[in-house]
């Protein structure tokens, strides 16, 4: 009895020993990443490392490496790759080396076979007062390369540079993303709506709820197919089988869409009660049609659908207003096809008679709708300084960027850059920003969508614009209601 006791004790005591390994495991790990980030964050450091116990030239400097660094530093170097490759440098005062630090987007220059013969270099030794020195700029790297920095990287701004980890919307280092790296779950498409431990707690609750056997490790898209080929039309589980991968898809990604927009991070049971009550929502409309089985009875009950009729919702009507006298009023709009997609923004200027003074629409490229709508922002409100007027009201479809602006406040490090113009832009004005409903601003959705379709185009006139667009126009002039859906 005392040897299977002591036994036992051993076994324990092995056991709390290797989770407090692991758990120290765990924390050197971020302990080393956040190190790396810091060091990194040191202007010039790649060319003048630090003397400390734990100095190690880069293989950037071309000196050899110690023979006998320190564990620590190994543990460093090790995870500074990927510190390295998910951090970039936002400029102010060009302090940051030209050759070594990573501050375009093709990655750092020293890497791409440049020949510059002074290592030392800072971004600022290229710059001519507040802009780039072009003719020194294409000495050095080429004029192909010149015109990719010039048109990447703007002017001179007041402050020091800052360092920006790109996994982070805000653009700090967290411990948790390093740890992401760490163990290979770099934020993707498929973790966000599959792989990633919500996301498989998700799609586990779902199988069981609905008699779904559980698959293991498989892609996004063959999970989703499998479901649908299980629904059918002939009964209520096989309609909730056809509709849940919709549903979870659209509250994985809006989790993910909350935490990095608003920083709000939902639960796993969060997302799990979101789904239950779209999917209660929708299958009403399914209980009134169809004959109902045993299980399909059960069923409905674990989602509490209720068995009741049909009732009409309230119609919501809305309408453009004019702005007020003296004031003229900007809609815009973004459009992003896909998010991110084929991106372009779209804007119209009116007097308080409700006349159009002007109207354009503008491809952006590749990106997300929020910076389309920041960027068609950045276009209107030149727009209406180039013509005079100073004081404006701008309407908007997009919640986010007008909180934005209420609160003077955009979280998102790759935005930064518009975001900057755009303050600057409104310095001298007096403006009003508020939310309009997408039904109310239809005239500034038309051009962004022409705008994400290429289409670049410039109106001065209402006779100038596409038929559809002078209806609307004129509509919405005239104060006609749109039903809101």
């Amino acid at each position: 009895m005392t040897t299977m006791r002591s036994r036992l004790i051993r076994t324990t005591l092995g056991f709390v020993e290797f989770w407090k390994a692991v758990s120290h495991f765990l924390k050197s790990c971020q302990v080393c990443a956040k190190t790396a980030m810091n060091l990194q964050s040191i202007p010039n450091f790649w060319i003048s490392p630090p003397t400390s116990p734990l100095n190690l030239p880069f293989e950037q400097t071309g000196k050899p490496i110690p023979e006998h660094p320190t564990s620590l530093w190994k543990s460093i170097v090790k995870v500074l790759p990927e510190v390295y490759e998910n951090s970039k440098w936002k400029f102010k005062d060009g302090s940051a080396s030209f050759l070594y630090d990573r501050w375009l987007a093709s990655g750092p220059l020293n890497e791409q076979a440049l020949e510059v013969t002074n290592p030392r270099m800072k971004v600022r030794d290229c710059w001519i007062e507040d802009g780039w020195d072009l003719a020194h700029l294409q000495e050095l790297v080429g004029e192909v390369k010149a015109e990719e920095i010039v048109l990447t990287i703007g002017a001179r701004k007041e402050g020091s540079d800052i360092i920006i980890w790109k996994l982070n919307d805000n653009g700090d280092f967290s411990t948790s993303s390093a740890w992401d790296i760490v163990r290979g779950q770099v934020e993707t498409f498929d973790y966000v709506l599959n792989s990633g431990d919500i996301a498989t707690t998700v799609w586990k609750w779902a199988s069981l709820a609905l008699g779904v056997h559980y698959m293991g490790p498989q892609s996004w898209w063959t999970r989703v197919n499998r479901w649908f080929t299980r629904a059918k039309n002939a009964s209520q589980r096989g309609i909730l089988i056809g509709l849940l991968p919709s549903l979870i898809t659209w509250k994985l990604w809006g989790r993910r869409c909350k935490a990095h927009m608003e920083e709000i991070r939902e639960s796993t049971e969060e997302v799990w009660l979101k789904i239950k009550v779209w999917l209660r929502l929708l299958a009403e409309e399914i209980v009134k049609v169809s004959k109902l089985s045993k299980i399909d009875n059960e069923l409905l009950k674990a989602f509490e659908v209720p068995m009741s009729s049909k009732t009409s919702k309230p119609t919501l009507f809305v309408s453009w207003r004019k702005p007020a006298d003296g004031w003229v009023k900007l809609n815009i709009d973004g459009s992003s096809l896909g998010n991110p997609g084929p991106c372009g923004g779209g804007e119209v200027i009116r007097d308080h008679h409700g006349n159009m003074i002007a109207g354009f629409s503008a491809p952006y490229g590749f990106g997300s709708s929020n910076e389309a709508e920041l960027r068609a922002m950045i276009n209107g409100v030149e727009l209406c300084k180039e013509m005079g007027f100073q004081q404006v009201e701008i309407e908007c479809d997009s919640a986010v960027v007008v909180n934005w602006l209420t609160n003077r406040s955009c979280r998102i490090w790759y935005l930064w850059d518009y975001w900057e113009e755009l303050l600057k832009l409104l310095d001298g004005i007096s403006f009003t920003i508020s939310h309009q409903n997408r039904e109310a601003n239809r005239a500034a959705d038309f051009l962004a969508r022409q705008g994400a379709d290429g289409i670049t185009m410039s109106y001065m006139h209402i006779d100038q614009i596409p038929n559809l667009l002078r209806g609307i126009i004129r509509t919405e002039k005239l104060g006609f209601p749109n039903i809101r859906q």
